[in-house]
């Protein structure tokens, strides 16, 4: 399963997923902190995964070693912010 809230990023989702070998690949776009509940087409059960990647929104501070005039805005308060989001 891969997902994007995003409409406009689901072909580059697409794309890097076709590199990692897994089949097969379902491919979604909704918000993941709700989600649809699954079922197994043959068996009608839950759906389970053996592998869950998670691209959770930024703080951006890893931005700071490429833009370093960023440091001027910066807190750690800024970072914070997203923790509750990014669990």
């Amino acid at each position: 399963l891969a997902n994007d809230c995003k409409p406009v990023r689901l072909k580059r989702l697409i794309d890097r997923t076709r590199r990692v070998p897994a089949t097969p690949l379902l491919v979604t776009c909704a918000d993941a902190r709700r989600f649809p509940s699954l079922k197994c087409a043959s068996t009608g059960g839950k759906m389970c995964f053996d592998r869950i990647f998670c691209d959770v929104p930024c703080s951006g501070d890893g931005a700071l070693r490429k833009h370093p005039e960023k440091w001027r805005n910066w807190s750690p308060h800024i970072g914070r912010q997203l923790h509750a989001l990014q669990l």
